[in-house]
C-alpha cells in the first residue's frame, strides 16, 4: 500500500469518528441545558413558593434589660409587617412636663415648663424574604423617666433612652439576638432579640 492509500484510509477513519460521537455530544450537551433549565426553574419555583407564603409576617421582639445574667425587665412588642409594603410602626407614650426654675433680676423665683416625650416607637420597612431568610430595617426607641433614680433631681436628669436602628437578618421561627449593649455608667445591658413567623 503506497503513502497517498494510506494518508486516505486515516482521513476516512478520522471522518468516521467525529459523525459516530457527534450525536453523543449533541444529545449531552441537550441535556446540560435541560437541567440548567430544570435547576433555573426550580429556584424560580422555590422563590414564588417563598412569597406567596409571605402574606403577613409576625414579628416578636424583645428588649431584656439585664444586670450581668439576670434579666431584671423584659418588654416584648408584637406586630404584623407584609414584605414589599412600605413601613409598618408602632407608637405609643406620652408627653411629660419638666419644670425649670429661673430667678427674675428682682430676685423673684419663676418656674416654666417643658415637655419631653416619652414611650415606645418602632418601625419597620423594606422587608424582604428570600433564601430562608426575613430581611428588614428596624428602628427602635424606648425612653421613659428612670423610677430609681434620685427623685430630687430634675426629670430631665432622670431621662433614660434606649435606640436602635440597623438592617436584620433572621430565619423564620428562629429567636434572633440582634443587639447587645452595656451602659458605660450603670452597667445596665440591652439585648434585643427578634423572632419572625410566617402567617400563611
Amino acid at each position: 500500500m503506497n503513502l497517498k492509500k494510506i494518508v486516505r484510509v486515516i482521513g476516512v477513519a478520522i471522518a468516521v469518528t467525529c459523525l459516530a460521537h457527534a450525536p453523543v455530544s449533541a444529545a449531552l450537551d441537550q441535556q446540560g441545558q435541560q437541567g440548567q433549565g430544570q435547576g433555573q426553574q426550580g429556584q424560580g419555583q422555590q422563590g414564588q413558593g417563598y412569597a406567596a407564603m409571605a402574606g403577613r409576617v409576625a414579628l416578636k421582639i424583645v428588649v431584656d434589660k439585664m444586670e450581668k445574667e439576670r434579666v431584671t425587665t423584659s418588654i416584648p412588642f408584637d406586630l404584623m409587617a407584609r414584605p414589599g409594603r412600605g413601613q409598618t410602626t408602632l407608637n405609643h407614650g406620652k408627653s411629660v412636663a419638666i419644670p425649670q426654675t429661673s430667678t427674675t433680676r428682682e430676685g423673684a423665683t419663676q418656674t416654666s415648663y417643658s415637655y419631653m416625650s416619652i414611650g415606645s416607637n418602632l418601625s419597620v420597612g423594606n422587608m424582604q424574604i428570600a433564601d430562608n431568610l426575613i430581611t428588614f430595617e428596624l428602628m427602635l426607641d424606648i425612653s421613659g423617666i428612670d423610677p430609681t433614680a434620685n427623685p430630687a433631681l430634675p426629670a430631665s436628669q432622670n431621662f433614660r433612652k434606649v435606640s436602635f436602628q440597623s438592617p436584620v437578618s433572621v430565619r423564620p421561627n428562629e429567636a434572633t439576638q440582634v443587639s447587645l449593649s452595656t451602659d458605660l455608667l450603670t452597667g445596665e445591658t440591652v439585648r434585643v432579640t427578634v423572632t419572625a413567623t410566617i402567617v400563611k
